[in-house]
């Protein structure tokens, strides 16, 4: 999937800022990867590449060097996340999963929930 270019100006403008998730370069990468695959990044002329953007269930993700986003996935919600993963991903190459759908199903399942607790620690 071929992701598009967006300014912060243009994620301010059609996104609320404030139900976008961040999360820091790399923390949920594993997870995000196996999930769905980004619509659309920013960038600077300066500085390059700042963050990717990921639609889940109508939800936004934003992860990167300089992610937006009013809700923050702590990093230890995100390593758990990644755990899970990595415990889904060792089954089915074990085979005790058989199929690529249920490891995608299980990690998002296992992303949503991590999901739910961050917006839950912000108070929202």
């Amino acid at each position: 999937m071929n992701k598009f270019h967006l300014t912060e100006k243009e994620i301010r403008n059609n996104y609320m800022v404030q139900n976008i998730y961040s999360v820091g370069y790399c923390e949920l990468q594993r997870t995000l990867d196996i999930v769905t695959s980004p619509f659309a990044y920013t960038a600077t002329n300066l500085y390059g590449w700042k963050a990717d953007f990921y639609s889940i269930d109508g939800a936004i993700i934003s992860t990167g060097y300089a992610p937006m986003g009013g809700i923050s996935i702590p990093y230890a919600l995100c390593q758990k996340c990644e755990a899970k993963t990595n415990k889904i991903v060792d089954d089915f190459n074990h085979g005790k999963i058989k199929k690529w759908s249920t490891v995608q199903a299980r990690c998002k399942k296992a992303l949503l929930a991590t999901m739910k607790k961050a917006l839950n620690k912000e108070g929202k």
